[in-house]
């Protein structure tokens, strides 16, 4: 997935989207071993993806937090 279409989503599609992902991944790994599917390597493009979304969801919380106490201290100074 296009990183530019995660940094466009919210935390909660985000969060969305990684459920998402997981339960695709689950169900692809469970397709390799019964034989159904041979490409090993979307799994390592898989976990990718999931670890984008992890990493995106951790800057946005990270971030949230600091623009509230911006704005906090903005409107304290302009008093």
């Amino acid at each position: 997935m296009k990183i530019e279409k995660l940094k466009a989503k919210t935390i909660e599609e985000l969060v969305t989207t990684l459920n998402d992902k997981r339960l695709k991944l689950h169900t692809y790994e469970l397709e390799l071993k019964s034989g159904k599917e041979k490409d090993t390597g979307k799994v390592k493009l898989m976990r990718r993806d999931i670890a984008r979304i992890l990493t995106l969801i951790n800057q946005k919380s990270l971030e949230q937090p600091q623009e509230t106490v911006k704005e906090e201290v903005e409107t304290e100074t302009k008093k």
